[in-house]
């Protein structure tokens, strides 16, 4: 997703991306994040940039 569409990311998308694109390849996950257990499992399967509005990202950071 580029944060524009109406969905925004899901798991399941970025997951099968990090399953074909090989190492080589960087993954933004953008729109759609809204909790840390959202971006954690984001994390964890090999997103490096996140697209994320203000609101939900100082909530996010609050958390750490």
């Amino acid at each position: 997703s580029t944060g524009f569409g109406t969905g925004g990311a899901t798991f399941e998308d970025v997951a099968l991306f990090a399953a074909h694109i090989g190492d080589h390849v960087k993954i933004k996950a953008a729109g759609g994040i809204r909790t840390r257990e959202e971006f954690d499992q984001l994390l964890d399967i090999g997103v490096e940039r996140f697209g994320i509005n203000t609101k939900s990202a100082i909530e996010i950071i609050k958390t750490f």
